[in-house]
């Protein structure tokens, strides 16, 4: 079970020019460094979900890894076409079956979060799939992926945008090296 920060009760959430949707204001003040942190809506959880369940799971990626990871919300009201007001709920994320949920990122405490824990286990479930479906010299090492995770967040950086946390899932998620094809597994 994940416990949700005391005063955490609602947000409200914004639609961005990119199509995603990024926290606007929360009920308790929170400190997110430098980055306005990014929602999954609905239909990216329901992606992401379905991408990590027919590829990862045997690599022990599970729903529990995904609900420790994330907050989630479900609609209170929608405020207009741009802006939604969510509030929390212990309900549980099941690959997008509830359409209402949105999902934050559970990253609120400094280097040690669950949801940098979680994207360091499907950074590794990632590498050990690639590792079964293509035949490298070398085996494929997690520090590939996290290199071009890291230069992806370092030009954003320089462009004063953040990287929203769909684009950071789906980069790990549908990585494969530059040159090579996944075989059937």
């Amino acid at each position: 079970m994940v416990v949700l920060l005391s005063n955490f009760a609602w947000c409200t959430a914004r639609l961005g020019k990119d199509g995603n949707w990024w926290v606007k204001e929360v009920s308790e003040e929170q400190n997110w460094d430098f980055e306005v942190p990014g929602f999954l809506s609905p239909e990216q959880i329901k992606k992401v979900f379905k991408q990590s369940e027919s590829e990862l799971k045997p690599y022990g990626i599970s729903t529990d890894d995904w609900n420790k990871a994330f907050y989630r919300f479900k609609v209170d009201k929608y405020l207009d076409n741009q802006n939604v007001r969510l509030v929390c709920t212990e309900e549980r994320l099941q690959g997008g079956e509830k359409e209402n949920l949105f999902a934050l990122p559970n990253k609120v405490q400094d280097d040690d979060c669950p949801y940098g824990d979680f994207l360091d286990k499907l950074i590794r479930a990632r590498t050990e799939f690639l590792n079964d479906r293509i035949d490298f010299v070398e085996k494929l090492s997690c520090d590939e992926i996290q290199e071009i995770m890291r230069e992806t967040r370092r030009a954003l950086y320089f462009e004063g945008a953040s990287l929203h946390v769909f684009r950071e899932l789906s980069d790990v998620l549908n990585y494969i090296p530059s040159g090579f094809e996944l075989r059937d597994g």
